[in-house]
């Protein structure tokens, strides 16, 4: 499944910073109907420091400082990919998934990130760690 959603220039509006993602999908006799809900930052109804900035045509910009995108609704089977393209300016994290309904959310993630010039994906659910044998550039695309 690959989803596409348009991001336009607005003045910071709440309404500007969420988007919404209804699919279904019919196997025989079942249906599967989903919604994924997308906001920037902690709090759906308000623009604040921790919003990324929506980029005409491009997607989402963050600064990588305190920006980021809350996904509800979104479940990852075992066998997913997430794809990436990045300029990174410095260490970070790419990309992380926790439950937040579990009172351990803090401990138990899937982050993939760059660590020391390096590659980083880390499940504490399983106790794995691996890194990149290939060394990552900065300011390159």
């Amino acid at each position: 499944m690959t989803s596409h959603f348009k991001f336009t220039i607005e003045a910071c509006e709440a309404d500007d910073l969420q988007w919404e993602y209804k699919g279904s999908q019919e196997c025989g006799a079942y249906r599967a109907d989903w919604k994924i809900d997308l906001w920037g930052g902690a709090e759906r109804e308000k623009c604040q420091k921790d919003d990324p900035y929506p980029t005409d045509d491009r997607g989402l910009w963050f600064d990588g400082k305190m920006e980021y995108l809350t996904i509800q609704g979104l479940v990852l089977h075992h066998t997913a990919t997430v794809s990436l393209w990045v300029k990174p300016h410095g260490y970070g994290t790419l990309f992380s998934s926790s439950r937040r309904d579990d009172p351990d959310f803090a401990q138990t993630n899937i982050h993939f990130g760059i660590t020391e010039n390096k590659l980083e994906y880390s499940d504490t659910y399983r106790n794995a760690l691996f890194y990149s044998n290939l060394s990552v550039e900065f300011y390159y695309w």
